[in-house]
């Protein structure tokens, strides 16, 4: 089972750089265009490595793009937004119910050939192939021990990702360029979550995996509700990017409230969860584990974010 403080760390590891990207006679794409090439980046770094293809995910792009934007438009790169929201949050409040790992970048100036650029109010969405050719080789470059993003591409249980992709020149004619990779592990349908909870009040998490994908635990986390951050707190440094070691509870298939059955070669489970009195306000993580049975691997498949008052 995949250890959530190493995993964390992992997604800790940014990268920042300074120089010119692209050329002039780069034909700049539209956003879509950029996901797409981004896309065909990453499956053939996974293929050299005899890794399966991603798909492309709608819900992991909206969310990375909300990040990537107010990343390109503030100046700043950090797992965390100027809200205090971190990955899972946002991918949650986005629409997801799978478990998200997260890549980001941010490049402080480039050069392109179009006045498009100029006297921006929000970010554009206009790229070339030699920048994010060049970022992507950043990353896929990465040596150990600081190779976090070359590491998140090449995870084998990944089997979807979004790309969230913006640039913005300020009033100084300051431009950065942001990319956020939302990888996810998606082995199921899930349930929707409530936006909230209520101690005493029962509240359930159920769905159906894949095939040949079981249930394995679903564990509840807290930590405190997230508080806005400055653009040079966030610029500052890494922070503790888990949640708490100390799961405030954990379900196993043995338990009595939680139920499983195979209906079609795929299986089902349900869990009754009712919030002691004495669990704290705070926004709660609530992660299912399962168990892909021809490898006997246990995953994190899906990791989403309630909060209680």
């Amino acid at each position: 089972m995949k250890n959530l403080t190493t995993w964390s760390l992992i997604m800790t590891l940014l990268s920042q750089g300074s120089s010119a990207l692209g050329s002039p006679n780069d034909h700049p794409m539209s956003l879509v265009e950029a996901r797409e090439y981004m896309l065909s980046l990453v499956n053939r770094d996974r293929m050299a490595n005899h890794l399966p293809k991603l798909l492309m995910d709608t819900t992991a792009s909206a969310a990375g793009q909300i990040h990537s934007d107010e990343m390109a438009q503030k100046g700043y790169i950090s797992h965390w937004d100027t809200s205090g929201k971190k990955p899972i949050q946002r991918y949650t409040e986005a629409g997801g119910s799978d478990h998200v790992s997260e890549n980001l970048c941010l490049v402080s100036t480039r050069v392109f050939s179009t006045e498009a650029l100029a006297k921006q109010s929000k970010p554009t969405h206009l790229f070339s192939k030699d920048e994010l050719n060049d970022l992507e080789k950043s990353f896929m470059t990465e040596t150990p021990p600081n190779d976090g993003h070359r590491v998140q591409i090449l995870t084998p249980e990944h089997n979807k990702v979004g790309f969230g992709l913006s640039f913005f020149v300020n009033a100084q004619n300051d431009g950065h360029l942001a990319i956020a990779q939302e990888f996810l592990n998606a082995y199921g349908r899930y349930s929707k979550l409530p936006s909230s909870i209520v101690r005493g009040r029962v509240f359930q998490v159920s769905g159906t995996f894949s095939p040949g994908v079981n249930f394995y635990s679903l564990s509840i986390y807290r930590e405190p509700m997230p508080k806005s951050i400055s653009k040079a707190d966030l610029n500052n440094g890494p922070r503790e990017l888990a949640y708490s070691d100390n799961a405030i509870v954990t379900y196993f298939p043995t338990d009595k409230n939680v139920k499983t059955a195979m209906v079609k070669g795929a299986q089902c489970f349900s869990v009754q969860i009712t919030p002691d009195r004495d669990w704290q306000s705070g926004l709660y993580y609530v992660s299912v584990c399962a168990v892909k049975l021809k490898r006997n691997d246990v995953i994190e498949v899906s990791t989403r974010t309630t909060s209680l008052n």
